[in-house]
Protein backbone atom coordinates (compact mmCIF):
# COMPACT_ATOMS: atom_id res chain seq x y z
CA UNK A 1 0.00 0.00 0.00
CA UNK A 2 1.27 3.47 -0.89
CA UNK A 3 1.70 6.33 1.53
CA UNK A 4 1.33 10.08 1.36
CA UNK A 5 4.55 11.88 0.51
CA UNK A 6 5.37 15.35 1.82
CA UNK A 7 3.26 16.76 -1.02
CA UNK A 8 0.57 14.55 -2.53
CA UNK A 9 -1.85 15.95 -5.13
CA UNK A 10 -5.46 14.77 -5.50
CA UNK A 11 -6.98 16.83 -8.35
CA UNK A 12 -6.73 20.41 -7.04
CA UNK A 13 -6.30 19.33 -3.39
CA UNK A 14 -2.72 19.53 -2.11
CA UNK A 15 -1.85 17.94 1.25
CA UNK A 16 1.45 19.04 2.77
CA UNK A 17 3.03 16.83 5.41
CA UNK A 18 1.30 14.12 7.42
CA UNK A 19 -2.44 14.05 8.10
CA UNK A 20 -2.21 11.15 10.53
CA UNK A 21 -3.67 12.70 13.69
CA UNK A 22 -6.15 14.97 11.89
CA UNK A 23 -8.23 12.25 10.22
CA UNK A 24 -11.77 11.77 11.56
CA UNK A 25 -14.61 9.36 10.87
CA UNK A 26 -17.76 10.76 9.28
CA UNK A 27 -21.12 9.21 8.40
CA UNK A 28 -23.05 10.19 5.28
CA UNK A 29 -26.16 12.15 6.29
CA UNK A 30 -27.79 12.34 2.86
CA UNK A 31 -26.99 10.26 -0.23
CA UNK A 32 -25.15 12.64 -2.61
CA UNK A 33 -26.51 13.47 -6.05
CA UNK A 34 -25.00 16.22 -8.19
CA UNK A 35 -21.72 17.91 -7.37
CA UNK A 36 -18.71 16.78 -5.39
CA UNK A 37 -19.84 17.44 -1.81
CA UNK A 38 -21.64 15.28 0.71
CA UNK A 39 -23.39 16.15 3.99
CA UNK A 40 -22.09 14.15 6.97
CA UNK A 41 -22.20 13.68 10.72
CA UNK A 42 -18.74 13.77 12.34
CA UNK A 43 -17.75 10.94 14.69
CA UNK A 44 -21.26 9.65 15.50
CA UNK A 45 -24.26 8.79 13.31
CA UNK A 46 -26.77 10.51 13.51
CA UNK A 47 -25.94 12.78 16.46
CA UNK A 48 -22.49 14.11 15.52
CA UNK A 49 -21.63 17.61 14.40
CA UNK A 50 -22.90 18.22 10.87
CA UNK A 51 -20.44 19.19 8.12
CA UNK A 52 -20.14 19.46 4.36
CA UNK A 53 -17.29 17.40 2.90
CA UNK A 54 -15.63 17.93 -0.50
CA UNK A 55 -14.77 14.70 -2.34
CA UNK A 56 -12.35 14.11 -5.23
CA UNK A 57 -13.37 12.08 -8.28
CA UNK A 58 -10.18 10.97 -10.11
CA UNK A 59 -9.96 11.61 -13.07
CA UNK A 60 -12.71 14.19 -13.21
CA UNK A 61 -12.90 15.01 -16.92
CA UNK A 62 -15.59 15.61 -17.83
CA UNK A 63 -16.84 16.55 -14.37
CA UNK A 64 -18.41 13.57 -12.58
CA UNK A 65 -21.06 13.91 -9.89
CA UNK A 66 -20.73 11.74 -6.78
CA UNK A 67 -23.94 9.90 -7.76
CA UNK A 68 -22.08 8.67 -10.86
CA UNK A 69 -18.88 7.66 -9.05
CA UNK A 70 -17.61 4.55 -7.33
CA UNK A 71 -17.50 3.59 -4.56
CA UNK A 72 -21.08 4.75 -4.12
CA UNK A 73 -22.14 6.69 -1.04
CA UNK A 74 -25.46 6.25 0.76
CA UNK A 75 -27.04 7.44 3.98
CA UNK A 76 -25.10 5.99 6.95
CA UNK A 77 -21.94 5.02 5.03
CA UNK A 78 -18.65 5.66 6.85
CA UNK A 79 -15.90 7.79 5.25
CA UNK A 80 -12.69 9.38 6.54
CA UNK A 81 -12.28 13.15 6.49
CA UNK A 82 -9.62 15.75 7.22
CA UNK A 83 -10.03 19.50 7.79
CA UNK A 84 -7.63 21.87 6.05
CA UNK A 85 -8.01 25.65 5.91
CA UNK A 86 -11.53 25.36 7.43
CA UNK A 87 -12.69 23.00 4.64
CA UNK A 88 -13.52 19.32 5.21
CA UNK A 89 -12.11 16.93 2.57
CA UNK A 90 -12.81 13.24 2.09
CA UNK A 91 -9.69 11.06 2.38
CA UNK A 92 -11.39 8.38 0.25
CA UNK A 93 -10.97 8.75 -3.53
CA UNK A 94 -13.74 8.16 -6.05
CA UNK A 95 -13.69 7.14 -9.71
CA UNK A 96 -16.20 7.68 -12.56
CA UNK A 97 -18.34 4.60 -13.25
Amino acid sequence: MGSLSSTTVFEDLIINGSIGGATRVAYVKTTPTTGSTVEVYLDTDPTGEEATVTCSVIPNTPATDLQDATPTLADGDQIFVVKMNDIWYCANLFHPT
